[in-house]
């Protein structure tokens, strides 16, 4: 769709070169509620089970579909050419939909079981994960408007 891959080439091959992603994303050119984002994914990748079952089960897995679905609805309204990136966008709906989704639920339910302690704390987990895509969002847009 003609979005400009060099940033993140560029943080992909500074990772593999064993850079420290703070370091990594520092000079790049998106906004700073990405570079948020992005570090604080990689956290969460590295907490507990958890914490990573309910993040990106209520803070992911749950509403990536419905938004995928938007943004290609919106590329298209515009005219915007993207048949591969809505190749792209379709799969991972569907593995979302049909295999992901179903098996963080799964997942999720087994380390929480029947302790309120436990759902209480993913209840809170998945609120952070929801409020730092909100600010990744908000950040998107704003940087949108101001070119």
């Amino acid at each position: 769709i003609g979005a400009d891959s060099g940033p993140i080439c560029d943080f992909v091959g500074s990772l593999a070169r064993g850079v420290p992603a703070e370091k990594a994303l520092a000079h790049l050119p998106v906004p700073a509620s990405t570079k948020k984002f992005v570090l604080g994914t990689l956290r969460t990748c590295r907490a507990g089970t958890l914490e990573v079952a309910a993040s990106f089960l209520l803070g992911r897995e749950d509403l990536t579909p419905a938004m995928f679905r938007e943004i290609i609805t919106e590329l298209e309204s515009c005219g915007t050419s993207c048949a591969s990136f809505r190749l792209y966008l379709d799969r991972h709906v569907q593995l979302d939909e049909e295999q992901h989704r179903p098996m963080a639920i799964k997942l999720l339910r087994s380390l929480c079981g029947d302790d309120p302690r436990k759902w209480r704390e993913a209840k809170e987990i998945a609120r952070r994960a929801l409020g730092a895509r909100r600010e990744l969002w908000n950040g998107v847009v704003e940087a949108m408007g101001t070119r």
